[in-house]
């Protein structure tokens, strides 16, 4: 049987990880959820995503690009990761860029249903709409 492409979604605001949800519910992607940079650390060290939605600024500034950066030293770079953030700094874009396989988008110009779209566009065109393989 095949598995369901899996998304993680960080953000510690619980409004914001329900619009996503809910963005998502028509599809037929598995939405995992978690409230902190650490907790998104271990699921990805557990198991493996298809793509990653991370809010910027959690308990500690800066906690997506921190959660991009770890993902890179653990050569999980592979993964599509969107950065989802109030914040529209050019600084946060040219962080992204340093690993690839990045992109930023704001949460007032991209609300979660467009970010949706977007997300399964960024799938389709890194061949991740293929399930993932999982290395257990």
């Amino acid at each position: 049987m095949e598995k369901t492409p899996r998304i993680l979604v960080v953000d510690d605001e619980a409004s914001w990880i329900n619009n996503i949800v809910a963005a998502f519910a028509d599809t037929e992607h598995e939405i995992v959820t978690a409230s902190s940079y650490m907790e998104a650390g271990i699921l990805l060290d557990e198991s493996a995503f298809d793509l990653v939605i991370s809010d910027n600024h959690m308990k500690v500034s800066n906690a997506g690009l921190e959660l991009r950066e770890r993902m890179w030293l653990k050569s999980q770079e592979h993964i599509p990761f969107i950065l989802y953030t109030y914040d529209d700094s050019p600084h946060i874009t040219e962080s992204l860029k340093k690993h690839g396989n990045a992109w930023h988008r704001t949460k007032s110009t991209v609300p979660p249903a467009r970010l949706a779209r977007f997300a399964m566009s960024v799938l389709r065109k890194r061949g991740r709409e293929l399930p993932h393989e999982d290395s257990s």
